[in-house]
């Protein structure tokens, strides 16, 4: 079931409970949580801003500290920024006073978003310091990594790399720990900037491929281009112009990647230029147990271009394979592996692509290729193999035999 869904049934039945207990602040409160989930905010600022008057701050502290922080929730994602620092200040005061103190950190966790929102770093920095110490990283270790990146972020705005990096290892770390794959990624990435601030080109490649992993693109599109395109600029800093070019067309091939994605990796490629050997390249300088990594990378973008674009780089790939001497059976299988993990038509499609690409060689050119695929079918499981073996034989209309 959607999400919407679920969040429909939710306000539906908690209007149901209110409709019977009009008084019931607690009602009233988790009727705005839902209301503020599903991004009705006109109508949650009406009830949490109820549900405050509702609950009395002596005999209720929490329930009221939590409406005051739900109305800074709503004031924030409506860009009323005073407003919300002024209701999660007070929240966190009166979450002291009930001695609540992960509900007080997380407050003071809010009002240093706010804080530095309104552009005043050095106080975000301070605020997030105040939300550090009470934000038990054994007790709520989600929320603990997500204040860590939130000042390992600030910190790497305001210039202090050493803290910034330290602060950021650790919220990747703990936030993967906790199975929090979305904030590993976006704790990575920010590692990999303060990295490459840093002159740690190596460091920040394995943090931007530690985003990229994070984010698959079917399912987190924007973050796998943004860490891709940090990916590209990495590599361009070490001179490793081959993985530079390939990481910069992959965050390009993404559909709808955000515009600063777009620019960054147009502008590496503007100033490396394109090979289309770049991917045999990458592969002649990369470790063996880096081959799949940079396939999957690779021929995910292939299943995004167009029929025209993808000549391009297949032609790049048969060239290459013909221009190196031996090798070919070890880079085909490589390929043909990541051609297996793909949705049937996108293997349908690359293969009938490979084989019409291969057709106009010249007799030796079409029979090393065919030879390099037939040898490289021979390396997997009889499954696969024969699934491999149909689908170039159905790519060839059955008059020839690939495998």
């Amino acid at each position: 079931m959607p999400m919407s869904s679920h969040l429909d049934d939710a306000v539906a039945a908690l209007e149901d409970q209110l409709a019977d207990q009009p008084d019931r602040g607690e009602i009233r409160l988790q009727l705005g949580m839902a209301l503020i989930q599903r991004g009705d905010y006109r109508r949650a600022e009406e009830e949490v801003a109820r549900a405050a008057q509702d609950l009395d701050p002596d005999e209720a502290p929490r329930e009221h500290a939590t409406a005051l922080n739900l109305m800074g929730t709503v004031c924030r994602d409506t860009g009323r920024f005073d407003l919300a620092g002024e209701f999660f200040a007070r929240a966190a005061s009166t979450y002291e006073a009930a001695d609540a103190a992960l509900e007080q950190g997380a407050a003071l966790h809010n009002l240093g978003l706010v804080e530095r929102d309104l552009g005043d770093v050095p106080s975000a920095m301070e605020t997030f310091r105040e939300a550090r110490e009470l934000l038990d990283r054994g007790r709520v270790p989600r929320q603990a990594a997500t204040n860590l990146r939130e000042l390992g972020s600030s910190l790497l705005t305001h210039g202090d790399l050493d803290e910034a990096i330290s602060l950021l290892e650790d919220a990747a770390d703990l936030a993967g720990r906790a199975g929090d794959v979305i904030g590993e990624g976006s704790a990575a990435n920010s590692l990999g900037l303060g990295r490459l601030a840093a002159g740690d080109v190596d460091g920040a490649v394995a943090a931007f491929q530690r985003a990229r992993a994070a984010h698959p693109r079917s399912i987190r599109a924007d973050g796998y281009a943004m860490a891709t395109a940090n990916l590209a600029l990495a590599h361009e800093r070490g001179g490793n112009d081959p993985r530079a070019r390939l990481s910069a067309a992959q965050a390009l091939a993404v559909p709808d990647a955000p515009h600063p994605v777009v620019a960054q990796a147009t502008a590496v490629l503007e100033r490396l230029g394109s090979d289309p050997d770049d991917f045999h390249r990458a592969l002649d300088d990369a470790a063996k147990d880096d081959w799949e990594r940079l396939a999957r990378a690779e021929v995910d973008r292939w299943t995004l271009l167009g029929d025209d674009e993808l000549t391009v780089p297949v032609d790049g790939w048969i060239a290459g394979l013909l221009a190196r001497d031996g090798g070919e059976i070890e880079r085909t299988a490589v390929l043909l592996g990541r051609f297996l993990e793909l949705p049937p038509p996108d293997m349908d499609r690359l293969v009938t692509v490979l084989v019409e690409r291969t057709a106009p060689l010249t007799d030796e050119g079409h029979d090393r290729v065919r030879r390099a695929v037939s040898r490289a079918l021979a390396r997997f499981p009889v499954p696969q193999w024969m699934r491999l073996r149909e689908t170039f034989r159905a790519a060839t209309g059955g008059d020839e035999d690939w495998g």
